[in-house]
């Protein structure tokens, strides 16, 4: 519950910061969209390089060097995002609204496959484990996450869409 409260004010603020400024996008399809740019960052990108394990899974002694390249993963994986949103704002005036968002998303690809190429493997994971259970637990990890990302979006966007009529209306009455 503590992560996905601070998943969820992460998420606040960033739309607040973006909602009226990085397109004509309304209030719940920007939660929507920087719900998805969170899963993606967060969730699956670095997932994609270094997958998750079960706990007592991998050399003990490696422990914190995994979890620095982890952690640089993230941060890539977040540089990412935000290198393919800002591209796909800039070309909108130049290739409209689908080919920027495709053209951002190459680029994305493009630089995700440079991080997981230039970043260190790791296989800490014993030959004498399940491959069975070991794929389970990657598939529910990514479930957990993939709900937690799309509950958070869904109920801040219409939690915002209902506020935002309101706080309209309080404003006016203040300039008038």
């Amino acid at each position: 519950m503590l992560m996905g409260a601070a998943l969820g004010g992460g998420l606040a603020l960033i739309w607040a910061f973006s909602y009226q400024r990085v397109g004509p996008f309304g209030p719940r399809t920007l939660a929507l969209l920087l719900a998805l740019g969170g899963f993606l960052a967060l969730s699956v990108m670095p997932g994609i390089k270094y997958p998750p394990n079960p706990p007592a899974v991998g050399n003990p002694d490696t422990i914190g060097y995994r979890t620095a390249l982890y952690f640089i993963m993230l941060l890539v994986s977040v540089g990412i995002i935000a290198v393919s949103a800002w591209c796909a704002r800039r070309l909108l005036p130049r290739l409209g609204g689908w080919n920027a968002a495709l053209s951002a998303c190459l680029l994305g690809v493009i630089l995700l496959l440079a991080a997981c190429a230039l970043l260190p493997a790791i296989n800490d994971v014993p030959k004498a484990f399940s491959a069975d259970l070991l794929w389970r637990f990657r598939l529910s990890s990514i479930g957990i996450n993939f709900v937690l990302w799309a509950g958070i979006g869904v109920m801040f966007g219409a939690l915002a869409e209902n506020m935002l009529p309101a706080c309209r209306q309080r404003m006016s009455f203040g300039h008038g």
